[in-house]
């Protein structure tokens, strides 16, 4: 794989996740979002991220949320 093809396959995954973090509003709904985000390898589709760090995302950005509210 060359390497601009994997850097635009990064840059999309990062905007997937963007749009996941921002779209939940809730920690069910951010980890299923992300959990979602699927990138095309080749002829397959694989899952971008593993449950733990979906987890660990959607934790993050709740808590950031939080922290901005109470500044």
């Amino acid at each position: 794989m060359k390497l601009k093809s994997k850097s635009e396959m990064f840059k999309t995954m990062v905007e997937k996740i963007d749009i996941a973090l921002s779209d939940g509003t809730n920690f069910d709904e951010i980890a299923g979002k992300l959990k979602k985000v699927h990138i095309k390898r080749g002829d397959n589709y694989e899952r971008a991220l593993n449950t733990d760090l979906c987890t660990l995302l959607a934790k993050n950005e709740l808590e950031s949320r939080w922290v901005g509210l109470n500044l």
